[in-house]
């Protein structure tokens, strides 16, 4: 028989259709347990809203019609995920053909119950709000439900949740075929009803044998405590086989096999189309969990990179020497996943970082003003500008805050105020935030920082990903870009380095070039004496930059390639 055809014969005969519309697949996983649970009780067929029918639904009685469970998470700003766009159009037109209809009911005999997926670090009034709105469109469409409304949120323990409505389900499914009585209100816990609200601070960021610590290991992340993580970056193992270092190393003399990438936040307050982490972090406006030890965290962060270096011995390729540098790490890249200032203790972490003789770079989602602006000093301290104006912004990073370009342009103001190394970031997506460059070019007057990075986004797959390969730019459309920024900026910046590799492009302060050369690499033994120093420190950038070699400036043949790595053509 045709798979199709077989399919399709499934469906009518299963009891419970389990229809799900997911971003990250958490709706289809529980879409699965679902079935999986129901599968000793009646037939089950499972499908995404994305195949949804132009006519699946066939009215008949209510004891021979079969129950839909729909199971549908939040994208975005409150938005149902694209994939149940076919059902959404499907109930929408039935509804204005209902409306020329004396009944107007023309889901009447139809049950039906919603698993609403959402997360409550978002305004209450957009949580879970595509699954709530589906419900209620059902509802008024005259189908009946066969259960109450769930609500899972990302910010507690949705396994547990969802397997206590699943349970419930599942039990009522059972009634009209065996003649059980309905289940009683009072018997059943008020799912919709269960969103966490502790707010406490008391319990960890990421739950022990949890599924989302589960996830985020499935990625690779080696997490550190209760709320921290590290990660081994591909061009660690590039430099330790001689392959090239990455654009830390052209720009900033940054050597990537003693580089730390760590977050100690993995929850942030933006939810970015182009994450390479598959939001499979925490989200939250302000910190709620446990709090660990910044020297504690930093000492395992250290740890994790060198466990994570150790089984590269004797690869074929690894340099003996890279390999035993790796072991010393010299820098920390708090750009892993998150918002590292949402940590409370930030600045006893990078103080620990500094005191080990450990230079830092910081990424920020400019999102929390306050944070900056109490900041000690960093090596490098970013503000990511994913966007050239408040609606761009919205639509490409997902702000949980209602305020997040007033929270943005206040960022701006507290980065410009700070004296060390300072960078604007602006990674490009096509087709979502090529905004004109004089936007951009105003918030770097705004901000004032000492270089600007413009690089493209990374593609990294996924289910329920928005992004495709033709949202990616190529270098040669980042470097365009840069230029015209440049001619905005003319006065200020000029383009001092590229690295073809990371499709990234260096703008610096022009009053760091002199004496022939851009002064855009770091000192890094000059910073340790600096930060170390007794005393308030009080230093600025100029005071630990030096010259970037030949080979690295713009214009060089290597195109940010260090003459001393091995090229591998693309095959």
């Amino acid at each position: 028989m045709d798979t199709g055809v077989a399919a399709a014969a499934a469906a009518a005969a299963a009891a419970l259709r389990v229809v799900y519309a997911t971003v990250g697949g958490t709706a289809r996983s529980l879409a699965e347990s679902l079935a999986a649970a129901a599968g000793d009780t009646c037939a089950v067929c499972v499908s995404c809203a994305s195949s949804w029918a132009a006519a699946p639904f066939e009215s008949g009685t209510a004891a021979a019609a079969p129950v839909y469970a729909f199971i549908v998470s939040t994208a975005g700003d409150g938005e149902a995920p694209p994939s149940a766009q076919p059902l959404l159009e499907w109930l929408h037109r039935r509804a204005a053909e209902a409306e020329g209809e004396a009944a107007g009911k023309p889901l009447a005999g139809m049950r039906y119950c919603v698993f609403a997926l959402g997360d409550s670090a978002y305004p209450r009034a957009k949580f879970a709000l595509a699954g709530r709105r589906l419900d209620q469109l059902l509802h008024e469409l005259g189908a009946e439900r066969a259960y109450k409304m769930g609500v899972g949120d990302a910010s507690g323990d949705v396994p547990s949740v969802f397997a206590q409505w699943a349970r419930m389900v599942c039990k009522q499914l059972r009634r009209p075929l065996t003649g059980q009585a309905a289940v009683d209100d009072d018997e059943a816990e008020d799912v919709e009803d269960s969103v966490s609200s502790d707010g406490g601070v008391d319990r960890p960021m990421v739950l022990p044998g949890g599924r989302q610590r589960a996830d985020l290991e499935a990625q690779g992340y080696h997490i550190i405590g209760s709320h921290s993580a590290a990660k081994q970056c591909r061009w660690t193992r590039n430099a330790l086989r001689g392959r090239g270092f990455c654009y830390k190393y052209t720009f900033y003399g940054i050597r990537s096999h003693q580089c730390l990438e760590m977050t100690p936040s993995l929850a942030c307050a933006n939810k970015c189309v182009f994450c390479w982490r598959h939001h499979k972090n925490p989200v939250a406006t302000q910190w709620k969990w446990l709090v660990d030890d910044p020297r504690q965290l930093v000492e395992e962060g250290i740890k994790a990179h060198q466990e994570m270096v150790r089984p590269l011995k004797g690869v074929p390729g690894v340099s003996a020497e890279r390999y035993e540098e790796a072991f010393t790490v010299r820098h920390c890249a708090l750009s892993l996943v998150g918002e590292p200032i949402m940590y409370p203790r930030i600045n006893e972490f990078m103080s620990e970082l500094h005191h080990r003789g450990v230079t830092s770079f910081l990424v920020t989602n400019a999102q929390l003003p306050s944070a900056i602006a109490s900041l000690c000093p960093v090596t490098q301290l970013y503000a990511s500008a994913d966007a050239g104006n408040a609606d761009t912004l919205k639509r490409v990073d997902r702000p949980l805050f209602e305020d997040s370009w007033q929270r943005f342009e206040a960022c701006l103001d507290e980065l410009a105020k700070k004296r060390q190394r300072t960078v604007l970031r602006v990674t490009l997506v096509k087709d979502w935030n090529f905004d004109p460059p004089s936007q951009y070019a105003a918030l770097a007057r705004r901000g004032k920082p000492h270089f600007i990075e413009i690089k493209g986004a990374t593609y990294c797959g996924g289910e329920g990903n928005v992004l495709t390969m033709r949202n990616i730019p190529w270098h040669d459309e980042v470097l365009q870009f840069a230029k015209d920024m440049e001619v905005e900026l003319s006065d200020e910046y000029a383009i001092a380095s590229e690295h073809i590799h990371s499709c990234c492009v260096l703008l610096a302060r022009k009053s760091l070039y002199h004496d022939g050369q851009w002064h855009t690499w770091i000192d890094q033994e000059k910073f340790m004496q600096l930060v170390n120093a007794d005393g308030s420190p009080d230093f600025s950038a100029e005071d630990y930059s030096v010259p970037m070699p030949e080979w690295a400036q713009f214009g060089s043949s290597t195109r940010g390639v260090a003459p001393s790595e091995q090229k591998v053509p693309h095959k």
